[in-house]
């Protein structure tokens, strides 16, 4: 998968650059795989050029933090283009994530609100949940304390939980036991 290309500017920001693999390598061609839009200008950069890390963009004359991943959180066998976190707004990390559900030629344009439990702190250094599978901070009075969470079907029955397996407040959190936040299956 090709996210970014500087020579090709439609590359992160309208689609990403997908090569199918099969038993003996990649596919010679491309399919374009479209992308949604979110807000700002994206003068530093595409919009999806990275997932798994924390990206910028420009909004008005502000150069903001955002976070995006891809998993199936949806249960539908495909991959969904998740914004974990989004500098711009504060809800996004904090109550809900933006899913933007993935089918077979790409990511939907309009995002789904997926709602997130709430876990202890006043999160002045950034959204509760903004980041899964890496170690993340957050402020826990005049302190910055270290957790991590991942996603994945903990309970067997189809649905992604949400799962913190650490938390430098609680020490019983991956010593004891882990605090499992069940995803909702309908």
């Amino acid at each position: 998968m090709l996210t970014y290309d500087q020579a090709d500017g439609d590359v992160g920001n309208k689609h990403w650059l997908v090569y199918n693999g099969g038993a003996s390598g990649f596919s010679a061609a491309a399919a374009e795989w479209s992308l949604p839009t979110i807000t700002g200008d994206f003068t530093g950069g595409a919009a999806f050029y990275s997932t798994g890390v924390s990206t910028t963009r420009t909004v008005g004359s502000k150069s903001l933090y955002y976070y995006a991943t891809t998993f199936d959180l949806t249960g539908d066998g495909l991959s969904d283009l998740v914004l974990t976190y989004d500098q711009a707004d504060g809800d996004v990390g904090n109550k809900h994530w933006l899913v933007y559900e993935g089918d077979a030629t790409g990511f939907s344009a309009a995002a789904t609100e997926w709602s997130l439990p709430t876990i202890s702190g006043d999160f002045t250094g950034g959204a509760a949940f903004y980041a899964t599978g890496v170690s993340t901070t957050r402020t826990v009075g005049s302190k910055s304390l270290y957790y991590y969470a991942t996603t994945f079907d903990l309970t067997g029955d189809g649905g992604n939980d949400l799962v913190l397996t650490y938390d430098q407040a609680d020490g019983d959190i991956g010593n004891k036991h882990w605090l499992v936040y069940k995803g909702l299956c309908e």
